[in-house]
């Protein structure tokens, strides 16, 4: 094998593999704070679970922020040192984080050619995206990504356009929606305009995302 794929952390090993699907080859975690605390990257994703679980239950404030330039720039060097030849970053939609931008950054430092593909979703759909670009990758679909020069790869070049096209073909089977209890979070992250959020409280909706 000669293209790896990275995640980050909203893509869930667990759920990838108890639909017997394959998840990414390493992942690159996104921050969570509770109460402005920062739990430790370290912890597995069941044990991270069970704490954001309980901080909601107990009405604590939770929030991520986006992985740093640095963690996404480690992930590379790491799998490049592996012996990897290219690398494909599938990263949580860049409506809703960050992310996208500090890979990029990081995939402009790295030592080997680097795609980083925003997948313009979250959750399920993610899983998906994920496991077609290991699918290809293990089969050596993807290999032509070998040849393109180190660094991020162009978002205009024909071999992204072939990424896009995978990610886009798994995304017409499937999608994300999200129910939310308020838009107090996305309010503060500045994401959702203040009237909405007093809208949905004056009414008591979920609004579905």
């Amino acid at each position: 094998m000669k293209v790896a794929v990275v995640a980050d952390s909203t893509v869930s090993a667990a759920s990838a593999a108890a639909h017997g699907l394959l998840s990414a080859d390493r992942t690159v975690q996104l921050p969570i704070l509770i109460e402005d605390e920062r739990l430790d990257g370290r912890l597995s994703e069941a044990e991270l679970t069970t704490q954001v679980a309980v901080a909601q239950a107990s009405r604590l404030s939770v929030r991520t922020s986006r992985p740093s330039v640095a963690a996404f720039a480690e992930a590379f060097e790491d799998l490049a040192a592996e012996g990897w030849a290219a690398i494909v970053v599938v990263v949580i939609s860049g409506r809703l984080s960050g992310t996208h931008e500090s890979a990029v950054e990081a995939a402009r430092q790295a030592s080997v050619p680097v795609a980083v593909v925003d997948s313009t979703t979250s959750g399920w759909a993610m899983v998906r995206c994920v496991h077609e670009y290991r699918v290809r990758a293990d089969a050596g679909l993807l290999d032509s990504l070998c040849a393109e020069a180190p660094g991020h790869i162009s978002p205009d070049s024909a071999a992204m356009g072939e990424l896009l096209a995978v990610r886009d073909g798994a995304l017409e089977r499937w999608h994300c929606a999200v129910v939310l209890a308020n838009l107090d979070a996305l309010r503060a992250g500045g994401r959702a305009p203040a009237g909405a959020a007093g809208l949905v409280k004056a009414f008591g909706v979920r609004p579905v995302a």
